[in-house]
């Protein structure tokens, strides 16, 4: 395991537990995928308002809702740069999962339920926020 990649798993597990601790609400959860680092939960009000705390250092915000409009969670996201690489993988443990991107264009694909849904998010200085919708 590579220093970079396990500074980061480590720094993930301390923002969550600490956050955790502090706010009285269960951790939400922090990791790390080729080197962007992601955030997921928002499952309940404290966790979403412990996640907030966070989204500033986050430039993508993705939500996950029926059409509906209830939240859902268990949601499989993979985020392709413009090359067509493959720099994240990772399941949603709530309906919010915020990821810190390099600027540039990224197709980013959301799947819930064996059913898929995809959009193209342009990152550059300020936090984009890209919500998707399944009517199952």
């Amino acid at each position: 395991m590579n220093r970079k990649f396990r500074r980061g798993i480590l720094f993930s597990v301390f923002v969550s537990l600490v956050l955790g601790s502090w706010l009285g609400v269960p951790p939400t959860f922090a990791g790390m995928f080729e080197g962007i680092r992601h955030i997921s939960g928002g499952v309940g009000i404290e966790e979403r308002e412990a996640m907030k705390l966070l989204a500033a250092d986050y430039n993508l915000q993705l939500v996950f809702s029926k059409t509906s409009g209830s939240y859902v969670a268990g949601v499989r996201v993979t985020i392709e740069n413009s090359e067509g690489k493959e720099i994240l993988d990772a399941l949603s443990d709530g309906p919010w999962f915020f990821a810190d991107l390099p600027a540039g264009k990224y197709r980013v694909t959301a799947v819930y339920r064996d059913v898929a849904r995809q959009k193209e998010a342009m990152i550059q200085s300020k936090p984009v926020k890209v919500h998707f919708f399944w009517g199952l």
